[in-house]
């Protein structure tokens, strides 16, 4: 009787094919997920190595960012040699600073200021740390 059933059972039951099917769209939605996550990731990485790269501007150009004003990063880049279409690029982007004065240093013959200056913009704000020779 036995081998009259194994002759007879050729093909899956409806049970096995739809636990194969949870287990196969388990799998599958998990790697979706997975890969979503790092994809975010990469776009938060991105946009901030862009951030740094701006702030880089910023010591490049002693007159900018120890008073408050609103410039372009055109102006921040002066004397950095790149591109015209990065340099159009960049005269797009305008950028809000702000200088914070946290402390004065006075010795004989000169003065030593630190303060934060912070670069923000709808986009991003970043803020960095200046010591400046008065």
């Amino acid at each position: 009787m036995r081998l009259l059933e194994l002759v007879y059972r050729k093909a899956f039951t409806l049970i096995e094919v739809m636990v194969a099917v949870m287990i196969v769209s388990v799998v599958v939605s998990a790697m979706m997920a997975l890969r979503g996550n790092s994809s975010n990731l990469l776009i938060h990485i991105k946009k901030d190595a862009k951030t740094i790269q701006y702030a880089s501007f910023l010591p490049w150009s002693k007159e900018n960012g120890l008073e408050p004003s609103t410039t372009n990063l055109y102006r921040l880049s002066n004397g950095v040699e790149m591109d015209d279409a990065l340099h159009r690029q960049l005269k797009a982007i305008s950028i809000e600073i702000r200088y914070k004065k946290e402390y004065s240093y006075d010795t004989n013959s000169t003065t030593f200021e630190i303060g934060k200056t912070t670069l923000k913009n709808k986009d991003f704000q970043i803020s960095l740390q200046r010591i400046t020779q008065k």
